[in-house]
């Protein structure tokens, strides 16, 4: 278990320097659906962050947990798939985005 609590840290690592990337953007003039995305994957990342630090309070990481951080990593990649493919315009920054999210959870199956 201490190696899945590792790799969770560092998921919770790698996500939170793309929302930190996307805080810089957003400086920029965000279009209505990148805004969309940014609200979403930074309601996502509070719920995941949550879970996350829950476990690491204790150490320990029973099957439930295991299954709710699955759950919300697919949640975050998938919302952040359908909202940038919703206009049917992928911008750079938004296709950047996409690519470092499945980076982090390329593991994850359907």
């Amino acid at each position: 278990m201490s190696e899945y609590l590792e790799q969770t840290r560092n998921k919770l690592s790698r996500i939170k320097d793309i929302e930190n990337d996307l805080k810089k953007i957003k400086t920029k003039k965000f279009t209505s659906d990148e805004n969309a995305l940014y609200l979403n994957f930074k309601n996502n990342i509070i719920e995941y962050d949550k879970l996350v630090n829950s476990i690491l309070a204790d150490g320990k990481v029973s099957m439930e947990e295991m299954e709710n951080i699955q759950i919300i990593e697919k949640k975050i990649l998938q919302d952040a798939r359908a909202t940038v493919l919703e206009d049917g315009k992928v911008t750079s920054e938004e296709a950047i985005l996409l690519k470092k999210l499945i980076a982090i959870f390329e593991t994850l199956t359907d």
